[in-house]
Formats: structure tokens, C-alpha cells, sequence
């Protein structure tokens, strides 16, 4: 499986918003929040319903000719309700130590009486993600956590923080996206892309519009959107990507391209060593069907090693020779 995160963290505040709504209910749901933060009961369309509004979102990329890029992200988000200070006080940074530096450029709690109240440098903390089961598989996740100083309802917590990539998931190629949840309120939401014309950038949108323009060898993509009046709920069968409104962004022209390029990346590591040919023929010892061979070979592979999805933008891809994976399991 192979599919691109997010640049900015929606679908963390999403989760962090389903958190407060079900400490307010005493709700135990998964699902995006189901009533305001104060507990009264909403329905599902009623608007301002979101816990924590986005006041502001902006996310830029200038990438260069090889495919590595400079990010700039800036958000100011407003607790509604103590609950919801108490979770927006401490904003985390997830990314791979082994694809980008992050740097933390400001950081400050904005009081309601006009007050500016910066962030300590000993409040930010660099440390290595949780090891939960995707943690395990990736051992260059880190995340740096913004700790605010007196956050209360209704101040707004502002950071900036700049990303640059070192390595390219695939030399000369460019990928992002996001997704923008209809539980969540977005005041002001902005993506900016801009790369060498030389470039042919391939956007796919739902509920959000690009426009192109074009300045010397540089061209910008960029995109506006703004939801303030949030949905209580929007329980469906179907993934987020499907229903709310996200965009999809790509220097490959199609799929076809992206295969053989993945393809180079691991060539040869296919190659069958000798302990794999051995192992192959213990595998396989009294059956002379070829199917039948294919068979034994899967269902060992299938007990014997563990999937791993494999998310591009989540951790380094390194792919590894057969040798090592049957050893590990």
C-alpha cells in the first residue's frame, strides 16, 4: 500500500477534537466530535461546533529541480473551552530525522488582553516518537513537542516552523497533500507550491481549487479555503479522503512511471541470493508443480513475514534484499 501524508496535522487535531467531545459526553466514539466542548447536545449540521478553530493555515513548499524542497508551515489555532486549552497548549511536530530538518522558527501564546507570550527554548523538546506498532517500523521518526506557556479559552496559540528536505523519496520527484476535516472550523487555509517551470506539477482536488501563475522559470500553484461553520459529525463508511475536501499533488505523470521509478529503487534487491534458492527448494522439496510450488512458496511467506504498509512521507524507504527479510520475519 502506498499512499502520501499529510503536510499539515488535521487529522491529529481531528482526533484531538473527538478526545474533548468525548470527555464531554462521556462518549467513547472514534469518530470526529459528536457535541461541543460545554456537552450540549448538537446535530450534526449545526455549525461552530469544533472544539478548537483553526484561525489560520498556511503551508508553503518551494521545491528545487531535484525534487527536494524548503516547507514553511504557520498555524494559529483557539481553544473554545479550557478542556480544549489544555490540549492545544502542546503542539507536536511529527517528521523523519533521516529526510528533513525542523526547525521551530517562533512559537508564542496570543492572550485574549493582547499579551504575547513566547515560548521558552527549553520548552521545546525534540524526542523520539511513541513506539507503537508503526513507530517500530521506522526508526527515524522523531517529533519535536511546542510546550505554551498559559494557554486559556479563546487565546490563540501561533508557531512557525520550517521544514528542509535532505532526501528525496524518489531523486527528482515532488509529493504532498492534505486533507481538511468538516469537524474541524478553518477560518483561513492556505497552500502555496512553487517549483521551476520545468517541473509539470499533477493536481487532483476535491472541494478546493488551485490557481496556477507563472513568474520567470518559476511557476506558483495556490489555494484558499476557508469552512469556519464546523459539523458536529460526519460518521461514513467512507475513508476521509473520500468525503472531505483534500488535494493531491505530484510531479509523476502516472502510475506507470511511479512503478518503474519504485522499481530501479529496488532492483537489486530482488536479485535471489544463494540461501534464498535454498531456502526456496527446502520450501518446495517433494512438489514438481510449478503452481503448485508458487503455493508452498506463498503461504511460508505469509506465515513467516510480516506486511508492512508502506507510507511515502512517513519514514525513509529502504528497501532490503530477500536474504534479510526472510531472517528478520
Amino acid at each position: 500500500m502506498l499512499t502520501i501524508r499529510r503536510a499539515l496535522g488535521f487529522a491529529a487535531l481531528c482526533a484531538i477534537q473527538s478526545a474533548l467531545c468525548a470527555d464531554a459526553e462521556a462518549s467513547s466514539s472514534l469518530d470526529p466530535p459528536t457535541a461541543a466542548a460545554s456537552g450540549d447536545s448538537i446535530s450534526a449540521h449545526e455549525p461552530n461546533s469544533s472544539p478548537i478553530v483553526i484561525k489560520e493555515a498556511t503551508d508553503e513548499f518551494v521545491v528545487g529541480a531535484d525534487g527536494l524542497f524548503t516547507e514553511t508551515i504557520h498555524e494559529e489555532l483557539q481553544p473554545q473551552s479550557e478542556a480544549a486549552a489544555r490540549k492545544v497548549g502542546q503542539q507536536t511536530i511529527r517528521y523523519s530525522s533521516s529526510m528533513v530538518d525542523t526547525e521551530v522558527l517562533e512559537a508564542y501564546t496570543a492572550k485574549v488582553d493582547g499579551r504575547r507570550l513566547p515560548v521558552d527554548p527549553t520548552s521545546l523538546h525534540t524526542q523520539i516518537q511513541d513506539t507503537s506498532a508503526q513507530g517500530s517500523l521506522y526508526s527515524d521518526l522523531v517529533q519535536t513537542v511546542i510546550l505554551f506557556p498559559e494557554v486559556a479559552a479563546h487565546d490563540v496559540v501561533v508557531y512557525t516552523a520550517r521544514k528542509r528536505a535532505k532526501a528525496a523519496y524518489f531523486p527528482g520527484q515532488f509529493l504532498a497533500e492534505d486533507v481538511y476535516p468538516r469537524t474541524t472550523s478553518l477560518e483561513n487555509v492556505r497552500v502555496k507550491i512553487v517549483m521551476p517551470r520545468s517541473m509539470a506539477l499533477r493536481l487532483e482536488a476535491q472541494g478546493v481549487e488551485f490557481r496556477r501563475s507563472d513568474f520567470g522559470d518559476n511557476v506558483a500553484y495556490e489555494m484558499h479555503y476557508a469552512a469556519p461553520d464546523a459539523l458536529a459529525t460526519d460518521l461514513s463508511p467512507l475513508s476521509i479522503y473520500d468525503r472531505a475536501p483534500r488535494y493531491f499533488a505530484s510531479t509523476f505523470p502516472d502510475y506507470a512511471t511511479f512503478s518503474r521509478t519504485y522499481a530501479t529503487l529496488v532492483e537489486d534487491k530482488t536479485v535471489p541470493s544463494d540461501a534464498i534458492r535454498t531456502l526456496a527448494d527446502t520450501i518446495t522439496a517433494g512438489v514438481a508443480n510449478r503452481r503448485q510450488q508458487a503455493q508452498k512458496i506463498y503461504e511460508w511467506v505469509s506465515s513467516h513475514v510480516r506486511y508492512v504498509a508502506v507510507e511515502l512521507g512517513r519514514g525513509n524507504i529502504e528497501p532490503h534484499k530477500a536474504e534479510v527479510i526472510a531472517n528478520n520475519g
